[in-house]
């Protein structure tokens, strides 16, 4: 008697049948706002995108300030000896 009989499946249901894709094109999805709540809220998200593209780059020029009065004090030192 075979112990792994149960492990054998039919290759049917391992491997389903392939859907036949249609040769129509999909119809394009509208991304245009159909409600004045769904206008409001993507004006809101968009404000809420280039407030946050402000603070990465107040972010950015605070971190290459660090490290530019670093590298004066390093400079500094080394050539004060």
């Amino acid at each position: 008697m075979d112990t792994n009989a149960h492990l054998v499946q039919p290759r049917r249901i391992i491997s389903p049948k392939r859907k036949v894709r249609s040769t129509t094109p999909p119809t394009p999805v509208d991304l245009e706002p159909a409600t004045a709540y769904e206008a409001i809220t993507r004006q809101k998200v968009e404000n809420l995108e280039d407030d946050l593209a402000e603070i990465k780059n107040r972010v950015d020029t605070i971190f290459y300030l660090v490290i530019g009065s670093i590298l004066v004090d390093m400079l500094a030192r080394w050539v004060s000896g």
